[in-house]
Formats: structure tokens, C-alpha cells, sequence
């Protein structure tokens, strides 16, 4: 039996030469897929968007973050963004090498929360020492449920959205509230100046 060493060769070098461009080819595909540790949070805080780094080379990431009242482009593999406005927002990221482009876009990628609305009566705002005040309160969550309470009426602090509170001493009373929803977004307020007169010894 004769082997022809020198076509088994070629065959061999062709199949080297299939495996390496398979190779390349697995290696040269783009890669736009992208994560976030943080796509839901409260206003007012940076959103971090991560490309998947699994493209061969050194490719270019450009971003496209839109939103309420928002459209703001960036480059790099890794970007924050400094989001105020609740509302959803639509994340594209563009992977290109100068020869393939992929482009991957997820609509409502980032959530940004609502805080919660301040809204109390407070009665009376006006009389003589000792004033008893009711404070009842009517807030809304935003998103989520109301979570907690923390206000403060002439130095004494309660944790109910409602509240009564006695002024024994003659001044000008600002009492604060915060109000938290239970994705932890707080909003704090001023509430109704209530203004106490000392009775007469």
C-alpha cells in the first residue's frame, strides 16, 4: 500500500486553515448584550449600564439613554447616568469594530421610582399655650406603598402619618415630616407653621 504523504499534508494544512478562520469568526462576533446593578432605583441617582465584555479586540461602545424630558448619549464599556426624573427608559448600546455593528435595544431597561407626596392638614395653626394640634395626613406613595413616618413637632418625634401634638411654651412651631415608600424613596416637608401664644399667668 503507497500513502501520498504530500496530499495528506495539504488536507492537513487545509483543515489547520478551516479551524483557524472558524476561529476568527467565533472571535470576531460582536457582542452587545448589557447588565445593570442598579436599573431600578430612586430619583436622583446614578444608573450604571456594563457591556458584556466578551468581543475580541478593542471595539467601540456608544449608549443612547432615553426617557422623560431625557436623551443623552455615551461611550465606553461601562457608563453611569445621573437620573432624576421617574419613568422608564430605553437603553441601545452599539458595539462596532469599524467592520460589523451589532446593536442591542431593551425598552424600559431602567425604572426610576417616584418619591411620595406630602399632603397634611394640621389644626388648629393658631391659640394659647397649651395648644393641642392634630396633624392628619393624606400622603400618597408614589410608587410602591407607604413605608414609614418620621416627624418632628416642637422637638418630640412620632412615626404615624397621624399625630397630635401638645405646644406648652409660646413661640413658632415649624414641625417637619419624612415620608418613606417601601422602595425606600423619601420625601421630607415642611408642614403648617403653628403659631402658640402663652397664656396669661
Amino acid at each position: 500500500m503507497r500513502l501520498d504523504f504530500s496530499t495528506m499534508k495539504i488536507r492537513s494544512l487545509g483543515i489547520m486553515l478551516l479551524i483557524i478562520l472558524s476561529s476568527y469568526v467565533s472571535f470576531s462576533q460582536l457582542d452587545a448584550t448589557f447588565s445593570s446593578p442598579d436599573a431600578t432605583q430612586c430619583p436622583d441617582n446614578l444608573f450604571t449600564l456594563n457591556a458584556t465584555n466578551t468581543t475580541y479586540g478593542n471595539p467601540n461602545y456608544s449608549w443612547l439613554i432615553t426617557g422623560p424630558s431625557f436623551s443623552e448619549n455615551y461611550t465606553g464599556i461601562s457608563v453611569a447616568a445621573y437620573l432624576t426624573v421617574p419613568g422608564n427608559y430605553n437603553v441601545r448600546l452599539t458595539v462596532t469594530d469599524g467592520v460589523t455593528t451589532t446593536v442591542n435595544t431593551q425598552n424600559s431597561f431602567i425604572q426610576v421610582y417616584n418619591k411620595p407626596t406630602i399632603s397634611y392638614s394640621v389644626t388648629p395653626t393658631t391659640g394659647c399655650s397649651p395648644l393641642l394640634v392634630t396633624f392628619n395626613g393624606s400622603c400618597t406613595p408614589g410608587s410602591g406603598t407607604l413605608s414609614s413616618f418620621s416627624a418632628n413637632a416642637g422637638g418630640t418625634s412620632y412615626s404615624t402619618e397621624d399625630f397630635t401634638h401638645t405646644f406648652t411654651s409660646g413661640g413658632t412651631f415649624t414641625p417637619t415630616i419624612t415620608v418613606t415608600n417601601s422602595f425606600g424613596c423619601f420625601t421630607t416637608g415642611n408642614l403648617s407653621t403653628v403659631s402658640v401664644i402663652n397664656s396669661p399667668s
